[in-house]
């Protein structure tokens, strides 16, 4: 996860618009938010914050014709047998039938954050 702000900035710099949306909700320590957001925003990622809807979902998206989505702490998981371990799941789709799954997940996810502001203005649009 160290690496992120270096991947996103490089993929921008390639001219790939990466855009991250989070849910508050999910995350309870404030400043820790505040400032990977800002980490992420100086890195060129569009970051939007919505106002809780229970996120959970792992999605990458590719233009529109390619979308992985699944249950797998990508960042974060447990990869080494024990305690904590789970079978984790992604499915990637792609073509029209990603094109049509990313429509769908765009448009919900603009009804979720809206203006993509947060109450303490902590970000805005892009």
């Amino acid at each position: 996860a160290d690496d992120i702000p270096r991947m996103v900035s490089d993929a921008v710099k390639r001219g790939v618009r990466v855009k991250i949306v989070a849910d508050i909700g999910l995350n309870r320590n404030a400043v820790a938010l505040k400032k990977c957001v800002s980490i992420l925003k100086t890195a060129g990622a569009q970051v939007y914050l919505a106002k809780s809807r229970g996120i959970h979902s792992k999605v990458v998206c590719r233009d529109s014709d390619l979308i992985v989505s699944g249950s797998f702490n990508w960042l974060a998981a447990v990869r080494e047998a024990g305690a904590f371990q789970r079978f984790e799941v992604s499915f990637v789709q792609e073509g029209a039938v990603a094109a049509g799954a990313i429509a769908v997940l765009d448009e919900e996810l603009r009804k979720i954050v809206g203006s993509g502001r947060v109450e303490a203005g902590l970000v805005g649009n892009g």
